[in-house]
């Protein structure tokens, strides 16, 4: 499946997981919670479809994590190249070896005390090519995210459901930056870093 496609289909069950864990926990656990209330069916199917939508949306994102990984080291690699080609145009031997951080807004992250951070935005300050894939770049991130979050959730919840549900709403309010490590002019390594 093309990545392209594939992506809002990740990015919306992650949105859709996130919007129905909530009662998702509540209808679910309510029938274990000792509720002196009867449940009704509407109540039991309700919960039901809830589960079920949740772990679809689990299945569809873990299913595409592979896809998603490929995409990201494909789009890396076009930065590298642009980066590359930009600093030759100005004259600059980029190191054979450099980390670099994306930030989740689709912008490199900035340091002052890095001087090669610095360099790397002066030259990548006007490409529109380089912007189009810092903003596909951070997309692929986001989606990455969302896939680690749901299988680790996956994972959390045969263990402990309550804690599960927890830790995936706390998980849904971080953003997730790259760390990016390049050596000889590929994306050696990379690293997703809670923001």
């Amino acid at each position: 499946m093309n990545i392209a496609a594939a992506l809002p289909i990740g990015i919306s069950a992650a949105s859709l997981a996130a919007g129905t864990i909530q009662s998702t926990a509540e209808n679910f656990f309510s029938m274990f919670g000792g509720d002196t209330e009867e449940e009704t069916t509407a109540d039991s199917t309700e919960a039901s479809q809830a589960l079920d939508t949740l772990l679809n949306a689990n299945g569809q994102l873990n299913a595409q994590t592979e896809d998603i990984r490929d995409e990201l080291k494909r789009l890396l690699s076009q930065f590298e190249d642009v980066l590359r080609r930009s600093a030759h145009g100005a004259g600059i031997e980029l190191p054979d070896s450099y980390q670099l951080r994306f930030n989740p807004d689709g912008s490199l992250q900035s340091d002052s005390n890095d001087p090669f951070s610095e360099q790397v935005k002066a030259l990548l300050g006007n490409s529109q090519e380089a912007s189009s894939l810092l903003a596909n770049i951070a997309a692929q991130t986001t989606a990455l995210k969302a896939a680690t979050d749901q299988a680790r959730f996956a994972q959390a919840y045969n263990e402990n459901p309550d804690a599960a549900v927890e830790e995936l709403s706390h998980d849904q309010q971080k953003r997730s930056s790259l760390n990016v490590t390049f050596v000889g002019g590929e994306a050696a390594s990379y690293q997703l870093v809670s923001v």
